[in-house]
C-alpha cells in the first residue's frame, strides 16, 4: 500500500478509480482519518455519479474506526443494498456481490445476520424477476452462510 500511495497523487478526486485505490490503501494502512477525508472529497466531486464501490467503502468507514461501529456500518450498507435494487441499469454483478458480502460480514459482526439474509434474498428475487436467473444463483450461494445452524 505504501508504494501505491507514492504513485497515486493525493487530492485528485477527478479520477474516481485512482482515488478509490488510494482510499483503500489509506484504509489498509489504518490512516482512517485521511481515507475518510479523501472519500468526502470524492463524494463531493462526483455526487450521485459515485460508483457503488465508493459508496460501499463510505458505508464501511465507521467500522474501520472501531468494531463498536458495526451496527452503524450495517445500517448504511442495508440502505445502500436497498437503493441498489432500484438502480437502472443494474450495477455489475461483481460490485453488487461485493456490497452484499460486506453487508453479510458486518451484519454477522453486529449480531444481526438475519438483516443481511433479508437483503440478499431481496437481491436474488429482484435479479430473478429481471430475467437474470444465473446471477440470482450467485446471491443464493452467498445466502448459504446465513442458513447454517
Amino acid at each position: 500500500p505504501e508504494a501505491a500511495l507514492r504513485v497515486l497523487p493525493p487530492g485528485e478526486p477527478s479520477n474516481a478509480e485512482a482515488s478509490l485505490i488510494r482510499i483503500r490503501c489509506l484504509a489498509l494502512l489504518r490512516r482512517h482519518q485521511s481515507a475518510n477525508e479523501e472519500l468526502a472529497q470524492l463524494t463531493a466531486k462526483h455526487g450521485e455519479a459515485l460508483t457503488l464501490q465508493a459508496r460501499t467503502m463510505a458505508a464501511l468507514m465507521p467500522l474501520m474506526y472501531t468494531a463498536a461501529n458495526a451496527f452503524q456500518s450495517m445500517s448504511l450498507l442495508v440502505d445502500l443494498a436497498h437503493r441498489t435494487l432500484s438502480l437502472s441499469p443494474a450495477p455489475p454483478l461483481s460490485e453488487h456481490l461485493q456490497l452484499l458480502r460486506h453487508l453479510s460480514h458486518v451484519a454477522l459482526l453486529a449480531g444481526h445476520g438475519d438483516v443481511a439474509a433479508e437483503s440478499i434474498r431481496a437481491a436474488a428475487k429482484a435479479t430473478a424477476l429481471a430475467g437474470r436467473a444465473a446471477d440470482a444463483g450467485e446471491f443464493h450461494a452467498l445466502l448459504g452462510r446465513h442458513c447454517v445452524e
